[in-house]
């Protein structure tokens, strides 16, 4: 036997394997979890306090060392070792579900090339059929996201998974929108709690319910997202679906501005007000500096005025060279440091978990599959 085949033939255990302990262990921990977690009123995730694995394992050897008897062990510290205990569990059982057959290729669809022009001008067409659609707000989208994902997913798996209903609003939703841009987090190590960041991205809820039922992969996790909503019989949702995959789209060709682009393509002004609104909300919140940041522009200033005037003209034309001759990203590094390394540590995260960069996990990879699933799909060719 080749060592292709024999690659192949592990893969396929790995995938069985995945694939029954989603079925027959992971839907009976989710609902558990998941009630858990939407019994508690507030997000339990701002509460974190030790959450890498490193921080857990140094708090257990801490317990596992014999003590002098003068030094017996604390409660605080036999608190922080349960609570990593804890931690560390509920993530390994989220994180088994990596080695289930991805939802795209239960579907059967591959990463083609496609017709980008085409696939925009469909989207725009199926926007424009639900543009007088009811509107609804971020509260009402919730369950009617929860129970499309639901049903989909069953469709796909044949069988159903309950999870976590609820999604709450973070204490800490500012400051993780400018440092990375993100609206919405399920976290696995505190039972599949989900919370949200901002209420301006409608798709959110349907996005984090996937991923709440076992889906790790943020590729799978926006095709489901688009096709739930689609297919889920409520013109609302559909509309948000449609546009999730419009964003989808615009943001896997980005060297386009997509406003005018999209007025050029006739997308109706209801859409094109919203999409609008909704990147200039996220661009004046990746502006604002965070408290940190300010505190070291305030003590540069204290130290600038300090100079004296010709060493200050000199600081200035050496920032102005600067601006011109580093590349981009090392000066939005400069000017913003916490927000760059923030993102940055996004991206090193997908990478180690073979997702790729952002812009390859949320939109080119999406973009290729929704597009051969509308190649297969009679109701949307």
């Amino acid at each position: 036997m080749e060592r292709s085949e024999y690659r192949q033939k592990g893969k396929q255990i790995v995938r069985n394997v995945g694939d029954k302990y989603h079925e027959h262990v992971f839907t009976k921990i989710a609902p558990v979890l998941g009630k858990a977690t939407d019994a508690v009123g507030p997000a339990i995730s701002d509460l974190q306090l030790f959450s890498t694995a490193y921080k857990e394992s140094l708090l257990i050897k801490q317990l596992a060392k014999k003590r002098r008897k003068d030094h017996p062990p604390r409660t605080r510290d036999k608190i922080k070792a349960v609570a990593g205990i804890a931690q560390t569990v509920s993530t390994g059982l989220y994180l088994i579900n990596n080695a289930r057959t991805p939802t795209a290729e239960k579907l059967g669809l591959e990463e083609k090339e496609y017709d980008h022009e085409a696939e925009v001008n469909f989207v725009i067409q199926k926007i424009n059929e639900r543009q007088d659609s009811q509107s609804l707000s971020f509260e009402e989208i919730v369950p009617l996201a929860y129970h499309a994902v639901t049903d989909f997913l069953e469709e796909v798996d044949g069988y159903r998974t309950e999870s976590s209903k609820k999604i709450k609003k973070s204490i800490w939703g500012r400051t993780i929108r400018r440092r990375l841009g993100a609206a919405g987090l399920t976290t696995i190590q505190m039972g599949g709690e989900i919370v949200a960041f901002s209420d301006k991205i409608p798709e959110v809820p349907a996005h984090e319910f996937a991923h709440g039922k076992g889906v790790h992969s943020e590729t799978q996790a926006q095709i489901i997202s688009v096709i739930a909503q689609i297919e889920s019989g409520n013109p609302s949702l559909e509309y948000i679906g449609y546009q999730q995959w419009l964003r989808i789209l615009m943001q896997s060709n980005r060297e386009k501005d997509p406003i005018p682009f999209l007025e050029e393509r006739n997308l109706n002004p209801r859409t094109l007000k919203e999409l609008t609104d909704q990147r200039s909300f996220f661009q004046k919140e990746s502006q604002t500096r965070t408290g940190v940041s300010r505190g070291v522009a305030t003590v540069g200033k204290v130290v600038y005025d300090m100079l004296p005037q010709h060493t200050q003209e000199k600081a200035t034309k050496i920032n102005h060279y600067l601006d011109k001759v580093l590349p981009t990203a090392i000066n939005t590094l400069r000017k913003n440091p916490e927000q760059t390394i923030e993102q940055a540590i996004h991206t090193i995260m997908l990478k180690a978990q073979g997702q790729g960069d952002a812009k390859t996990a949320y939109a080119r990879k999406p973009a290729a599959l929704l597009a051969n699933y509308r190649e297969g799909n009679s109701e949307h060719s």
